[in-house]
């Protein structure tokens, strides 16, 4: 990964799994190499001003944003390679999950029964009750359950 002053990336939050873009003010020094980042919020009435970025600035920007300097983080070039790799594959699950659409054969010849006859079964139970020779399973309604 090659990183430069004025590079962007996106980072997502590992508490609240939010992706925050964040700048690069300098280009690789030290050992290892490391950069010097800042994020970017979206405005508030508190914010510092200094660096406002209007909308359509960068195709992240849908809000006026701010830089946030108090989010001054020193970063690894291989820690952010390896977590280019992570987003990747978070990124790719994510369309997994936003396309899937899931398919349940319905077989035609299962009765149709109206939604609320079968809430109505539920609430009551749905187990065998009891034969007349007092044989079967002990049946538990949903108004003997009781804490």
């Amino acid at each position: 990964m090659t990183l430069a002053a004025g590079d962007t990336f996106l980072i997502t939050d590992p508490d609240f799994g939010k992706q925050h873009l964040r700048i690069v003010l300098t280009g690789p020094t030290g050992t290892p190499p490391s950069v010097l980042t800042v994020q970017l919020n979206t405005a508030t009435a508190l914010a510092d001003r200094t660096t406002v970025l209007c909308i359509g600035d960068h195709p992240f920007c849908r809000r006026e944003t701010v830089v946030s300097y108090d989010t001054i983080h020193v970063m690894e070039v291989a820690l952010l390679a390896e977590l280019e790799g992570y987003q990747k594959v978070i990124d790719g699950a994510r369309a997994v999950v936003e396309n899937y659409r899931p398919h349940i054969d319905v077989n035609p010849a299962w009765p149709m029964v109206a939604l609320g006859e079968v809430c109505e079964r539920v609430q009551y139970g749905l187990s065998s009750p009891l034969n007349t020779d007092g044989l079967g399973h002990r049946t538990f309604r949903m108004n003997e359950i009781v804490e």
